[in-house]
């Protein structure tokens, strides 16, 4: 049980790394959200600069299980 959930545990994170190296290479959630606030002027354009982030990652995440999926059916797995 606990080998099954180490499992699941390296498949989450491994996949997580997928979704963000399809950012950039270089990406770091934590030093982006900090950019975007020192360079925000006010509030507004700091939730911009956030919302372009998540729209980002949303892409990323999208093209990634687009991949999978074509992955899976390619190995027969679902």
């Amino acid at each position: 049980m606990l080998e099954a959930k180490i499992n699941l545990f390296e498949l989450v994170v491994g996949e997580l790394d997928m979704i963000l190296g399809r950012i950039d290479d270089d990406f770091d959630f934590d030093a982006s959200v900090f950019e975007a606030y020192v360079e925000s002027r006010d509030d507004a354009e700091f939730a911009g600069r956030l919302a372009e982030i998540g729209e980002n990652l949303a892409r990323a995440r999208t093209v990634y299980l687009q991949h999978r999926s074509a992955n899976d059916e390619l190995i027969g797995q679902e």
